[in-house]
């Protein structure tokens, strides 16, 4: 099966925080034309449609940026210019966007007006990997996912709707097929978000992830068959991430040092298909 849902984690910045947004007129919204004559009551909610959006790309990261600082204040009693240690995997309860329930996370607030420039000191991985973004109180970038480095750094491909086109619905039941040799040297993760809040689903369940570290079960060719629904399949509880009826969700596919066949396209994700 072709792989044409997953969509890069860099293009994701504006397209998963328009999702809860832009669904209701997604659905009712013409085909292309060359050309589109709107009335102005069409043209008006237009214009607010795209005012929302924009609310939402630039409010969403600066409210959990400085939520996320107060936080640090507030529990650790650390200021700027501290790192701050993560002592946990982040579960559901850590309500920040998109974290990594598979990854420990070290977040320094940097203020340079009083003491001017400053080095962050990272001592070398040794058996793992060390990934970081720089954020500002609205945007993020992590040069590591964006250059060709194989064999190291991270890449997230992100997928909102399944194999029809359709999106992706927490009353419905689908399975994604990893094929056999994931290209990456240390591990691979799926993580479900909710799509209103872009945070970890709310499912019951601790970790809304499935990943080399949870202990999936392989196919007989090694590929592997991830399942995503309100009730595990019988059997494949060890692969199965439960989804919620009634909320949206989206999904995070991780990959960690990547290999040469992830950049060359000669190893591709199957579509999230949905299951009778």
């Amino acid at each position: 099966m072709k792989a044409t849902r997953w969509i890069s984690a860099l293009a994701l910045a504006t397209i998963s925080l328009a999702v809860a947004l832009t669904t209701s007129a997604q659905s009712t919204r013409p085909a292309a034309r060359t050309s589109i004559s709107l009335s102005p009551v069409e043209s008006r909610d237009r214009a607010l449609q795209r005012r929302a959006v924009e609310a939402v790309i630039w409010g969403m990261p600066a409210v959990n940026f400085d939520l996320m600082y107060q936080a640090a204040v507030r529990e650790a009693k650390a200021g700027v210019n501290q790192v701050i240690y993560w002592s946990r995997l982040p579960d559901w309860k850590i309500q920040t966007l998109t974290p990594n329930p598979d990854a420990i996370y070290l977040t320094p607030f940097i203020n340079t007006k009083e003491v001017g420039p400053m080095v962050l000191e990272i001592p070398p991985a040794e058996g793992g990997s060390i990934t970081g973004t720089i954020m500002d109180a609205a945007t993020g970038n992590s040069p590591a996912m964006v250059q060709r480095n194989v064999g190291s750094g991270s890449q997230y491909l992100m997928a909102a709707r399944d194999a029809s086109g359709a999106f992706l619905d927490g009353g419905k039941n689908y399975r994604l097929h990893l094929p056999a040799n994931v290209p990456v040297k240390l591990f691979w993760s799926i993580v479900v978000y909710d799509a209103l809040s872009r945070s970890e689903l709310q499912n019951g369940e601790k970790f809304p992830s499935v990943s080399q570290y949870t202990g999936s079960v392989a196919n007989a060719d090694g590929s592997v068959d991830i399942y995503f629904g309100p009730q595990a399949p019988q059997g494949k509880e060890k692969n199965w991430i439960r989804t919620v009826p009634g909320k949206g969700w989206f999904s995070y596919l991780r990959f960690y040092s990547r290999t040469e066949a992830f950049f060359d396209q000669t190893w591709k994700p199957h579509d999230i298909v949905e299951m009778n």
